[in-house]
């Protein structure tokens, strides 16, 4: 490369791995507060399926003496469509408010440095994708965020460090290999007798 212009350019690498790092920095302290978001969405649909099983319950408290799966069975055993429809509806939103539940118990129970990876195992894709829609980034300031911000800091400066060392070195090599074929046909040339 030109003389005069590698200053330029390691001037523009230089601030883009500053940019990098930065976008890295931002991107990771909003995890933080998009879990906290999807919590709080998860809750309300732990809540909206307790009272679809509460609603079961009290049919079941009618006809089987409170008991959810003998409703199950019943409904089960019906010759009536609208039976057999109603107990697969049951099974399922029992069902459902079981793992509900239970997802928003693990993900908020978890330590603050595993929240993220609970949120991850845990994670409805419905329910991830509604918070996702709804989500707005902001400026956490609260530790956990300032650490994923730290965290996400050096990733990304890590990931383009070697993305781009990767590429000159790739350039490198290149420019090495095609420069050897010259060199060894200058070598094979007959010396002159």
């Amino acid at each position: 490369m030109m003389r005069w212009l590698r200053h330029p350019v390691k001037a523009v690498g230089g601030l883009l791995d500053r940019v990098v790092a930065a976008v890295g920095a931002v991107l990771f302290s909003q995890i933080p507060a998009f879990v906290t978001h999807y919590l709080q969405r998860l809750g309300g649909h732990v809540d909206e399926a307790a009272r679809n099983v509460r609603t079961w319950q009290e049919i079941a408290d009618k006809l089987t003496g409170g008991r959810l799966d003998a409703l199950i069975r019943l409904g089960q055993a019906s010759h009536e469509e609208f039976g057999k429809e109603a107990a697969r509806k049951c099974a399922e939103d029992i069902a459902r408010h079981d793992a509900l539940r239970q997802a928003l118990e693990a993900i908020e129970s978890a330590p603050a440095w595993l929240r993220s990876p609970t949120f991850l195992c845990h994670a409805d894709g419905e329910i991830a994708r509604a918070a996702a829609r709804q989500f707005t980034p902001n400026v956490p300031m609260d530790l956990e965020s300032l650490v994923y911000a730290v965290i996400g800091l050096v990733l990304a400066f890590l990931l383009f460090t070697l993305a781009k060392r990767g590429v000159v070195g790739i350039g490198r090599g290149l420019r090495r290999r095609l420069a050897r074929p010259r060199a060894a046909a200058e070598d094979d040339t007959p010396e002159p007798s």
